[in-house]
């Protein structure tokens, strides 16, 4: 989405602005001179109380090079970086695709059955990618073999009514649904050189329109388990699905029980917004 990726844009550059208007603070004073000796440079610090060349600068002072040079850098790049901000700001306050959306909500229920929305509006949106999902899942279970099907006797029920895998699985399931959080249990994904795996969800954040594959791992105390794990997070990354961006990954052992303070956390940072 356009406004998202404009969004951390202005994010970036307002940074970029704070952290140059403090090292221009705390920068020494004066200016660079450079002058060409042979095939060398020498260095100049040049202030009111210098000659027109300035004091010359050792090389174990360099350092000083540095600083000065980087300050000249900020002061030229800082006028542009704040043009960028305001040329940003005014664009996403005119940017509105909402009002496409609008127009199709305000249709009356009788037109708007027969009507392909350009945009569509969020719920809808949301109810389609979860329909896509569910067929996807029915269309890719035949390539998972049947050790991993789930029984009553071995599964827990969720809020939703369907089954998941342990205890943790349920609440997490059971704060998406809780949440209205789009989301598709153990749809079955292909992982290069690892084949099809149920990851444990398929995220949908409505806000964004944005996939995201949520993994538990409860079982961290267990060697082998932990093994496993670090291979399929590792062809996760293969895939092109990274951690942090694509990827959630929440773990448990014997010791250390998921913190669902945390839980709320990362569902508020990459789903809620």
């Amino acid at each position: 989405m356009i406004k998202e990726i404009l969004e951390k844009e202005l994010k970036i550059l307002k940074e970029w602005e704070k952290s140059g208007l403090a090292q221009i603070e705390s920068a020494p004073e004066g200016t660079i001179v450079v002058i060409k000796n042979h095939n060398t440079y020498q260095y100049y610090r040049k202030t009111k109380e210098t000659s027109a060349h300035g004091c010359y600068i050792k090389k174990k002072d360099r350092n000083l090079v540095k600083e000065i040079l980087q300050k000249e850098y900020v002061k030229k790049s800082l006028p542009k970086i704040g043009e960028q901000i305001k040329n940003i700001e005014h664009f996403l306050n005119l940017y509105s695709p909402e009002k496409i959306e609008q127009i199709y909500e305000n249709m009356p229920d009788a037109k708007r059955i027969y009507v392909e929305p350009y945009i569509a509006p969020m719920k809808l949106y949301a109810k389609q990618w979860e329909d896509n999902k569910l067929k996807e899942k029915d269309s890719l279970s035949k390539f998972i073999t049947d050790r991993y099907v789930l029984t009553e006797e071995q599964g827990v029920w969720t809020e939703k009514g369907e089954l998941v895998r342990s205890k943790s699985e349920k609440i997490l399931a059971d704060k998406f649904y809780g949440m209205e959080i789009p989301y598709v249990y153990e749809c079955p994904l292909m992982l290069k050189g690892f084949g099809y795996i149920r990851p444990d969800f398929v995220l949908l954040n409505k806000y964004t329109r944005k996939e995201y594959y949520w993994e538990h791992f409860g079982l961290m105390s267990d060697k082998d388990y932990c093994e496993k794990s670090v291979k399929k997070i590792n062809q996760y990354i293969k895939s092109g699905i990274y951690p942090g961006d694509k990827l959630i990954s929440t773990y448990e052992t014997e010791k250390c029980v998921l913190d669902f303070k945390l839980v709320d956390e990362i569902i508020e940072k990459y789903l809620m917004c």
